[in-house]
């Protein structure tokens, strides 16, 4: 597997329930886990939220890239970085408000899911990656791409 992210980390976002005025963490290199100061529950603001599951959110993948998930080949997702996913992983403090991402397959009726935890979220500018003989290419964005890393 070859992996060549062709840019460096802008800024995290920062999850601190203690300071909710400290909402990024520039230049810093602070990885911020999603497991530390989780709150017991989050309210259901999504349509894509799983409300079964409080801290969880539900990302469609095509059905190349989940089976190079599921495979454990993957473990980083890359989003764009957009209000629509900013409103989906951060609330309006700048903290992580999920701890796991639900992923399903394509638009399938009755589709296989699976479960991953986010260890961290940082911010790229551009992706060029290779899973086998699948290429997962974002290219530059000066917003960037949310790079979202889960537990191994």
């Amino acid at each position: 597997m070859e992996l060549a992210v062709k840019s460096c980390i802008l800024f995290v976002y920062k999850k601190s329930i203690h300071n909710t005025t400290d909402r990024y963490s520039f230049l810093t290199g602070d990885m911020h886990h999603a497991n530390d100061d989780i709150p017991d529950s989050f309210p259901v603001v999504d349509p894509y939220d799983d409300p079964h599951t409080p801290g969880c959110t539900t990302l469609t993948l095509t059905v190349a890239m989940y089976d190079i998930m599921v495979s454990g080949l993957k473990s980083v997702e890359y989003r764009p970085n957009t209000p629509y996913y900013r409103n989906r992983l951060y609330d309006s403090h700048g903290r992580l408000k999920i701890e796991m991402i639900k992923f399903g397959k394509a638009y399938l009726k009755n589709r296989p899911s699976f479960y991953r935890s986010i260890d961290y979220i940082t911010i790229v500018h551009e992706v060029d990656q290779w899973y086998g003989n699948v290429h997962v290419m974002f290219p530059y964005s000066s917003h960037g791409y949310f790079a979202i890393h889960f537990v191994q």
